[in-house]
């Protein structure tokens, strides 16, 4: 199938620059898919009280036109979706044994013994009055998404930065010599509505950079997707899941780590399940 750059009936991206507002957030692959419409009067935009807020993960959107086919504006119905309930998931189906940065910066990942992955399930909309919102790193998507290693009120929002990395890694059976051929993988985060990197999260990831010991610039422990991880983990008080606490070491501000790996909910542990695709039949 031939790739199609824009797969949408919206205004070119550039017109939105030009324009001077932002192009409506949504994913191709989402399902169900945002609505996105182009009017030529406000008069034609929906009454945005009758969009349900959990219809999409993105919401509604609508772009303006005015007479002379310039985009004037976007109107949007708000998303209920940046939260999600966690749900079985796997960035990578195997055993991640280690992880490194290739010359060109994508996560390396040593991997060891195929693990039968899940295809997330979508879930209900969330009731907020009692629950904890958390929020995770990439090491949590690597390792695993499971509802049972978090607590039964959990419900977490992802930065943009952890899609970016686990949307492209290459992996290599660890021990193999260097040569061996790397394999790719892709994996989408199709579940909740990714928290952007804006100038709130940028403001606290240099702050956070400035002060560590020892200085970024000299072997630090953390990367710079761990650090704008903290960095949205302190902006939006949440804690941060992680399956390795060491690389956060030295970070205040504010930051609480949850060790990512023991069971926390035991009710979850059979739930959630899906049939591995790749399973002898």
């Amino acid at each position: 199938m031939k790739f199609v750059r824009v797969p949408d009936t919206l205004p070119s991206p550039q017109e939105y620059l030009r324009a001077g507002v932002p192009r409506p957030l949504a994913s191709v692959d989402q399902s169900p898919p945002a609505r996105n419409a182009t009017v030529s009067d406000l008069r034609q935009v929906p009454d945005l009280s009758d969009i349900h807020p959990n219809d999409t993960t993105v919401g509604d959107t609508f772009t303006v036109m005015d007479l002379s086919g310039t985009i004037a504006g976007v109107v949007w119905a708000r998303s209920s979706q940046y939260l999600t309930r966690p749900t079985k998931m796997r960035a990578v189906w195997a055993e991640v044994m280690s992880t490194r940065r290739t010359s060109n910066g994508l996560l390396q990942i040593d991997r060891g013994s195929y693990v039968p992955g899940n295809y997330p399930v979508i879930r209900d909309p969330i009731e907020l009055s009692a629950v904890r919102i958390v929020t995770v790193d990439t090491s949590v998507l690597l390792a695993g998404l499971d509802p049972a290693k978090f607590r039964h009120d959990d419900v977490i929002f992802l930065s943009a930065a952890v899609a970016m990395e686990v949307a492209l890694t290459v992996s290599a059976p660890a021990g193999d010599e260097p040569q061996e051929p790397d394999t790719v993988h892709y994996a989408s985060w199709d579940l909740s509505v990714p928290v952007p990197i804006d100038h709130y999260v940028l403001r606290m990831y240099t702050h956070l950079a400035d002060a560590l010991r020892p200085p970024i610039t000299r072997n630090s422990q953390i990367d710079r997707t761990e650090l704008i991880c903290a960095a949205t983990a302190i902006l939006y008080e949440a804690p941060l899941y992680t399956a390795k606490p060491e690389a956060y070491q030295g970070i205040k501000n504010g930051l609480k780590l949850i060790p990512y790996g023991p069971v926390r909910n035991k009710s979850a542990l059979d739930q959630y399940s899906a049939p591995d695709p790749f399973a002898e039949k």
